[in-house]
This record gives structure tokens, C-alpha cells and sequence, in this order.
């Protein structure tokens, strides 16, 4: 029967066969319906022609959901780590789902969290297709990017210009003006934290780092270390979000690890916080595998920050945005 968009056909299938695509629908996060239409789609757009002609593709429509401009096709895992603990979420065909219940990724967040959390800067997204986890902020970031190009290709440089910062769309004179500006934004963003340790963050750095490595030496913590914890997980925080200023010159500080270090540092640090805040002892944590990674880092940040002569400048004020706390 024919409604607007689709005609309904009754095709028998064998049991087993009906009960193999029930069961890859559910794995994909379909209905079976949908998976039956998709398969016929494909094989009909890898059909040979008629006439000696190719025929034309047949557009197959992802199923997923949609966050802003960032597609996440179905079968997509959020991750989302509070206090140590990671949360997982799926997107089960056009919905993110956890614990069963529709959520939206702010819901998602803010309901583990309590509070209200930025989840383009908490959340990591792991694809069908990818083979590592990705900050959701990246993905962010390079589907902003693919539309700017977008738009500069088409006819409309001088307005998609317009929301560019710094820029004066009615300066435009054409497209090779709104490339050479795309050029210079894209520039700014590369050299987007290869600036210096500053004058106020390099002494608490080097606070910070001598008083997790006491910890390491006495094999205990007391409350008077939190807010020093706080401050190196705050340090590996920025390799991993890379969203300061000065994330490669800390990278280099702590010699040079790479976002998957940083980011079981990251864990292991809050791990430690909590032991610490909750009074419970922490020499099974220091003898975890994450426990070295954190220590050799820390080690070769003394070395670097004793040798720019940070420590004999004076501490600057904390603010939330410095510190790496869930």
C-alpha cells in the first residue's frame, strides 16, 4: 500500500533468516525494517546499468543522531568519567541511550554530574569506525571547519565570512578573500597552545608537582594535598583537552606523553583525590601501573621547571578553570 513516502511490501522470509536480521538490527541499533530497506538500497545502487549506463546511486540515509553539526551514526559510545568512574551511553538509532532512558548529551552529563557540565569538553565518542577515543570538543571543531569550507566554496564567501571573528564581511571583495581569511582562523587555531608556562602558573605547577611526588616518597596523603592533586590533574587535563593556551609546553614539561597516558593520569589522579578526601589509604593506587606513568612524568617536570627558574616567581590565585577537578 502506497502512503507518501513508501510502499509497503510483504516479502516471506525463512525463520532463521528472519531471526539473523532481527538479531544484526538489534546489534546495530535498528529495526529490522529499517536494515531490510538498507540492504535492498545498497544492492541496488551497486547494480550494473541499463543501456551501458551506471546507474545512478541510490542515497542510503545513516541512521544516528544528530548533536548540533556533529553526526553520531547508530552504534556510537559516549563515555563520560566522574569521580573516577567512567559512564557509558549508546546511540541506539536516532536517540543516545543510558540506563535505558532517551537522553540528550547535556542529560547525559548533568545527571551523573549533578551540576550543570559542558559535554562538548567532558564527553569522548567512540564510532563504529574509529579505532580510538575522540573528544567530543574535536569532532566539534572539525565539523565547524568542513562547513566554513563549505560555505567559501559555494557562492556565498562574503556571508559565510560573516561569522567569522575579526573579520568585516562587507570588506569582502569574493572567494579568494574569504579563503585567504578561512587560511588565517585555521592558522590561529595551530598555533593555539604553543604559548610559555606564564609567570602565574609555572610556581604552582611546580607546587603542585612536588607535593605528588611526597606522596609518592611517604606512601600517604592527607586532606592538605587535594587541592595539589587537583593541580597536576589539571596539567594532564590540558594534553587531553588541549583547550589552553599552554598544553604543548606542558606536554613538553612532563615529557612528552601522549593523550591515552594522559588521559589514564587523569583517572588515576581523580582515583587518588577521592582516597585521599574519603581518608582511606592509597599504597594499593601508588602501586598501580598508572601510578609510574604519572610519577615519571612529574620527575622530568621538576627537572623542567626548576631549570626555567619558575619557582622563584610569585603563586597567582587559583580560578576553575585551571584546575582539572570532576
Amino acid at each position: 500500500m502506497p502512503n507518501d513516502h513508501h510502499t509497503l511490501l510483504q516479502i516471506p522470509l525463512p525463520h532463521s533468516t528472519a531471526r539473523h536480521l532481527e538479531q544484526v538490527a538489534v546489534q546495530k541499533g535498528m529495526t529490522a525494517a529499517d536494515l531490510a530497506r538498507e540492504v535492498v538500497e545498497r544492492m541496488l545502487a551497486n547494480e550494473c546499468v541499463v543501456h551501458g549506463n551506471q546507474t545512478p546511486p541510490i542515497p542510503v540515509p545513516e541512521v544516528g543522531y544528530r548533536w548540533k553539526n556533529v553526526f553520531l551514526p547508530a552504534g556510537t559510545v559516549l563515555s563520560f568519567t566522574h569521580r573516577g568512574t567512567p559512564h557509558l551511553a549508546t546511540v541506539a538509532g536516532t536517540e543516545i541511550v543510558h540506563d535505558g532512558k532517551s537522553v540528550s548529551p547535556s542529560e547525559f552529563v548533568n545527571g551523573i554530574s549533578g551540576a550543570t557540565r559542558n559535554a562538548w569538553r567532558d564527553l569522548w565518542v567512540k564510532r563504529p569506525a574509529d579505532t580510538e577515543w575522540v573528544p567530543a570538543q574535536d569532532l566539534r571543531k572539525t565539523a565547524t571547519e568542513r562547513d566554513l569550507m563549505r560555505q567559501i566554496g559555494s557562492n556565498t564567501g562574503a556571508s559565510a565570512l560573516a561569522a567569522l571573528p575579526l573579520v568585516n564581511a562587507g570588506a569582502v571583495a569574493g572567494g579568494a578573500v574569504a579563503a585567504t581569511a578561512l587560511a588565517g582562523l585555521l592558522g590561529r587555531r595551530r598555533r593555539f597552545g604553543s604559548l610559555p608556562v606564564s609567570e602565574r602558573m609555572g610556581p604552582r605547577y611546580l607546587l603542585a608537582c612536588r607535593a605528588v611526588m611526597r606522596i609518592f616518597d611517604a606512601r600517604a596523603a592527607s586532606e592538605a594535598d587535594l587541592e595539589q592533586i587537583s593541580e597536576v590533574k589539571g596539567m594532564f587535563n590540558r594534553i587531553v583537552k588541549q583547550d589552553r593556551h599552554d598544553w604543548q609546553h606542558v606536554q613538553q614539561m612532563l615529557g612528552g606523553p601522549d593523550r591515552s597516558v594522559c588521559m589514564q593520569a587523569v583517572m588515576w589522579l581523580g582515583e587518588l583525590r577521592s582516597l585521599v578526601k574519603g581518608g582511606l589509604p592509597v599504597q594499593d593506587h601508588l602501586a598501580r601501573p598508572a601510578a609510574s606513568l604519572v610519577e615519571g612524568s612529574l620527575r622530568k617536570a621538576l627537572r623542567e621547571l626548576d631549570e626555567l627558574g619558575l619557582g622563584t616567581m610569585a603563586i597567582g590565585p587559583r580560578n576553575d578553570g585551571d584546575d582539572g577537578v570532576a
